[in-house]
């Protein structure tokens, strides 16, 4: 069995807010992770474009990290020019990091199109899945039949292996979306409170998104 523990937490973070930040800094501790690395996405193959650089993206996130105990940040998917697949990243983690069991953060609405994911049954063979919602969301989604057997009901579970399971977590995503910030500043409406104080910063001090 592996000793050594790491959280994953995948996006465009265009831009992070704190409704992630909230659910990954909950989700280390219910999960007992003492580390969780952020990891910008340049080319997402289910999303739209970002709509400012990748460069810009990852040094929002790296500030917070820098900021943020327990939270680090790798820049693999962003040199990458091709499609940032989860597979491949989590190949990539792996040999940076042996003899360590990775734990994949996303969202239930991903859950519910998992098995539609590139090389999905490789993820499970590299990592465990936690899954965490959005909170007040109108969940009528469904899980695919082929992941019910993997989901656990506690993290302890996830102790009993080094990949394959699947834990629905008590955190939640709050009701902050990028795409909602990006409005607001378009609109001039206030946004500076559902984002940390570094990417604030950053954004007034490159005028992004206006």
């Amino acid at each position: 069995m592996s000793k050594n523990k790491l959280g994953i937490f995948g996006g465009t973070f265009d831009p992070l807010h704190n409704g992630h930040l909230l659910a990954i800094t909950e989700t280390m501790s219910e999960v007992s992770l003492s580390e969780v690395t952020l990891v910008p996405c340049h080319v997402p193959p289910h999303k739209a474009e970002p709509t400012v650089t990748p460069a810009h993206r990852l040094e929002m996130v790296t500030r917070v990290c820098e900021q943020t105990s327990g939270l680090s940040v790798n820049d693999w998917e962003i040199t990458q020019s091709t499609p940032s697949y989860t597979v491949e990243t989590l190949s990539h983690l792996t040999l940076l990091h042996p003899n360590t069991t990775l734990y994949f953060f996303m969202g239930m609405d991903s859950l519910y199109q998992f098995t539609t994911w590139h090389k999905w049954e490789q993820i499970l063979e590299l990592a465990h899945l936690i899954v965490f919602n959005r909170r007040n969301s109108a969940d009528d989604g469904v899980i695919p039949a082929e992941l019910i057997d993997k989901i656990v009901a506690t993290p302890l579970h996830l102790n009993n292996q080094t990949q394959g399971l699947i834990y629905i977590s008590q955190s939640q995503i709050r009701d902050i979306s990028s795409t909602d910030i990006r409005a607001r500043i378009k609109m001039g409406q206030p946004w500076q409170q559902l984002v940390p104080s570094a990417v604030s910063e950053y954004i007034q001090a490159h005028h992004l998104y206006a």
